[in-house]
Parts: structure tokens; sequence; C-alpha cells
């Protein structure tokens, strides 16, 4: 975020290397989309009701896999066909799947229903236990001033 684009007395306390995410001492902001045509979600500090960190991912994925895989060892042991083969290089396949779409995500919830997802697989967790402390630092901190 460019310093004019701050409000007045507000300051940056932590961003992602990117700029995608940043934390001041009034909002949250994530900033997506193109140079050309840039979107952005901005949550004021004070309007924040949840932080939470979760994994996600695909679970039919995970359950197609299974049952492939289970149909493809059964009729390929039982009776020696190529549906079972296929069976299982399918079932293999979507276990894979499964294994590729795990995200593990920070959502910043409002209280106005918006939300920020933030993908957080690679950073240190020390990184990540960092930027909530701080987060709600600066929330507790705007809300003993009262004055935003």
């Amino acid at each position: 975020m460019n310093n004019s684009l701050l409000l007045e007395n507000e300051t940056i306390l932590n961003k992602t290397e990117d700029d995608g995410v940043i934390l001041t001492n009034y909002r949250i902001r994530q900033n997506f989309g193109t140079q050309k045509h840039p979107q952005f979600i901005s949550i004021h500090l004070k309007k924040i009701s949840s932080v939470e960190l979760y994994y996600k991912e695909t679970v039919l994925w995970l359950i197609l896999g299974i049952v492939l895989l289970a149909f493809g060892l059964i009729t390929f042991l039982s009776y020696r066909v190529e549906p079972g083969a296929i069976g299982i290089v399918l079932g293999g396949l979507f276990l894979l799947l499964y294994y590729l779409s795990k995200r593990y995500l920070m959502r910043i919830c409002s209280d106005g229903g918006s939300h920020i997802a933030i993908q957080i697989k690679g950073i240190k967790a020390d990184r990540i236990q960092n930027f909530v402390m701080q987060l709600e630092q600066a929330k507790n901190n705007l809300h003993l001033l009262k004055k935003y």
C-alpha cells in the first residue's frame, strides 16, 4: 500500500512480501486483481469478529479415490480384468488430487459478513503467530483509544 492510501495517523504494522495483505494500526487490507483492474477487501480492525487457521481440501476426491481404488482392487484380484486396473489407476489419481488440493488458510472475518482468506502454506508457524498477535494487539489498542 503506498503511503498516499494511508489514513491520517495510520502506519503499516505488517505485510506480505508481495503486498497482497497489509495490516495497519486501523485496518487490514487484501489486494488482488491486476494493476489495470485492482480489487481489494478492506476491514476495519474494530469490525473483525474472528481469526481462524484451518485446512481446506476437496473431500469428494478422497471418497472417489477410495471407492475407485477398492473397486479396482477387488475387480482386478478377483477376475483379472482390465476395468480393475483402470479403477486402480483412477483411484490413485483421485487420491493424488485430494492430496494436492489441501490448502492451509487463515480467514479473518468481519462482523459485516466479508472475510479475508490468506493461503499460508509454507509460511513458518512463528511468523503466522506473530501476525495474528499483531492483529489482535492493534485491535485491542484501537479499542482502548476509542478514537475510531
